[in-house]
């Protein structure tokens, strides 16, 4: 049977995109044809569409993001409309990453060797700065509980970590660039570069996963993090407030945890991350398995071989559409679990009680207050309201 598959019976031993059975080509499945000569367009041209699309959702989302915020401006400007934001970039990156993609997908024989391989390999390093973002800004929700986070438009204390990582990626990538470009080697070495390149990116993309399941496992799995505390509050009271939200009552079968948290976020929260992880786990495995290829391959049937292309390119358009589903709301981003782990707890709403008390309560089961603390509380928005009454009528 290896004897047969490996027969050169076939004219021009099937283009060299094939495998020869009996004197007929089974080509691979980007090639069709007797010879496997021609290129298969309907692979292409389905693959081109579906990431264009994908670039085309990304970008009416940050056009739509941008308009947003050109709305909440008091004073709106284009360049204030369109300052930097975690949500804007992610759109930014994806669409550009897709773009990327569908271009080559769409006419792969235009270009030269090089370019072709350059542009496959600019998918990853773009998916890696995505991704990085994501794991930056969880790890300063989750570490940095005393800024306000909630209305950030950028990363602060991770920033340099975030530049740091993407200037290794996009390094990689340009070496790749110039050994393709400007080194001439013979076509073995250069499919050696190529698995090098792809052994590093898996590598990178790799930490990157390892990151993104640490912080989002803490945050949307063990529901902690700074977005459980209290802006402006003082730092005793919120510590004392996240120790009885997520402590078991001794007088109540049910953690009070159990009775804050929306489970309906919670669990959207938690398919979309390991969903996300599942598909970035699968990459890494298949940029490995590029990388071994001259090992395992040869040994390969060639419809196993276009089942692994198959399934490889239907996963890296799983990691794109991952982003623009995730942030569906471009006009109000603190609608999304992603930019705001807050929305996993409970709304807070304060009133009277029919007994005249105050009552604090979340939206489910409610938690009785101190008086005293109601009455404050009271006292400081009647001297809030009296300030602004007096600014309002000096003016």
């Amino acid at each position: 049977m290896l004897a047969a598959w490996n027969s050169t019976a076939c004219a021009e031993n099937c283009s060299g995109h094939g495998e020869c059975l009996n004197g007929t080509c089974f080509c691979e499945i980007q090639f069709i044809g007797e010879e496997c000569r021609t290129t298969n367009t309907s692979y292409f041209a389905a693959f081109a569409t579906i990431f264009f699309l994908v670039a085309l959702v990304c970008l009416v989302q940050l056009v739509v993001c941008i308009a947003a915020e050109w709305q909440r401006l008091k004073a709106p400007t284009f360049l204030r409309a369109c300052r930097i934001t975690t949500q804007k970039v992610l759109y930014f990156v994806v669409f550009l990453a897709s773009v990327i993609r569908g271009a080559y997908f769409t006419s792969p024989t235009a270009f030269k060797e090089g370019w072709s391989r350059s542009l496959l390999s600019a998918y990853y390093p773009l998916l890696l700065s995505g991704s990085s973002l994501i794991v930056c800004f969880w790890a300063e929700i989750f570490h940095l509980r005393d800024l306000r986070w909630e209305h950030r438009q950028f990363l602060s204390k991770s920033f340099l970590a975030f530049v740091t990582f993407n200037i290794i990626s996009y390094s990689l990538l340009v070496a790749e660039f110039l050994t393709s470009h400007f080194f001439k080697t013979a076509p073995e070495n250069e499919s050696f570069y190529s698995d090098i390149f792809n052994g590093c990116y898996a590598v990178l993309l790799f930490i990157v996963v390892i990151f993104f399941l640490i912080y989002g496992i803490e945050v949307f799995f063990k529901v902690r993090g700074g977005f459980l505390l209290d802006e402006g509050a003082p730092t005793r009271p919120i510590a004392e407030e996240a120790r009885q939200l997520f402590n078991f009552d001794a007088n109540d079968v049910q953690p009070v945890a159990a009775k804050s948290v929306d489970t309906s976020q919670l669990h959207q929260s938690r398919l979309g991350l390991l969903s996300q992880a599942l598909m970035l786990t699968s990459v890494v495995a298949f940029l490995c398995s590029e990388t071994l290829g001259h090992f395992w391959k040869s040994k390969v049937p060639i419809y196993s071989r276009n089942w692994h292309n198959l399934v490889f390119r239907v996963v890296e358009i799983g990691v794109a559409l991952w982003f623009p589903c995730v942030l569906w709301n471009c006009m109000s981003p603190e609608e999304l679990w992603i930019l705001n782990p807050k929305r996993l707890l409970k709304r807070k709403d304060y009133g009277s009680g029919a007994d005249g008390a105050g009552s604090s309560g979340l939206s489910g089961p409610s938690r009785s207050v101190d008086p005293k603390s109601a009455k404050s509380e009271t006292i400081s928005a009647y001297s809030e309201s009296r300030l602004l009454y007096r600014k309002l009528y000096n003016s």
